[in-house]
């Protein structure tokens, strides 16, 4: 930055240039990884099953220390660290781990909720490479459509601090169809002397075809 002064010097006047110098502060921002390869496969997919089994995974593309792992369903986006909308009915609450790949000794964090779990561990490095997690007894949202998965780890064990890794997916909620059905009574009669299975159509001797029967007029065979 130049800060241009006029001097007055006798009858004439100097122009002096100040060269000021100004410190610039740099601020750095530090980014979390892109999982890759995330993946989400639920057992049943309708609106408002109850008692179904979700199995969330991804690739971690780095090598880091890694402490938890946070699955949150929302209604509205699969952006990590925005507002969540929880869905009407879903429900993590009954749910309990039943495999694990990749990481293996997560326990579910008693600060989850409802719409959003918690895995814990010792903090260790782990290198890079797919983790996955399968829990149960999830119930699904009331409403059918598009909902989403945001899924981060973190160095701390209970999913405080800057996330290490990030991103979100999306799955459907289908709705339920209900299927009746009616079978009319159908009678077809037949006499002979020998009728395998009751089958009329292996009859065998002196068959009489009595035909389809009318409840207008009486049928009758020779």
């Amino acid at each position: 930055m130049y800060l241009l002064k006029n001097i007055k010097h006798g009858s004439k006047y100097a122009m002096i240039a100040l060269l000021l110098t100004v410190g610039v502060l740099f601020s750095a921002s530090v980014s979390a990884a892109l999982p890759q390869n995330r993946q989400m496969t639920i057992s049943e997919s309708t609106q408002d099953a109850s008692g179904v089994t979700y199995a969330t995974g991804f690739v971690r593309p780095n090598t880091g220390l890694i402490g938890s792992f946070e699955l949150e369903i929302c209604s509205n986006d699969p952006f990590p660290g925005t507002a969540c909308t929880v869905p009407a009915g879903f429900s993590f609450s009954s749910s309990t781990i039943t495999s694990q790949v990749g990481i293996t000794d997560f326990s579910i964090n008693a600060g989850s909720t409802s719409n959003k779990l918690i895995f814990s561990r010792v903090p260790s490095v782990v290198a890079n490479g797919f983790m996955g997690v399968t829990v149960n007894n999830v119930h699904n949202p009331s409403n059918s459509g598009s909902y989403y998965a945001r899924i981060r780890t973190f160095a701390s064990n209970d999913a405080t601090g800057v996330s290490t890794d990030e991103g979100g997916l999306a799955f459907a909620i289908n709705r339920r169809v209900n299927v009746t059905a009616e079978v009319p009574p159908f009678l077809y009669l037949c006499v002979a002397n020998s009728i395998p299975g009751f089958d009329c159509s292996l009859a065998t001797g002196n068959f009489v075809n009595l035909g389809e029967l009318s409840p207008y007029a009486a049928n009758a065979g020779t």
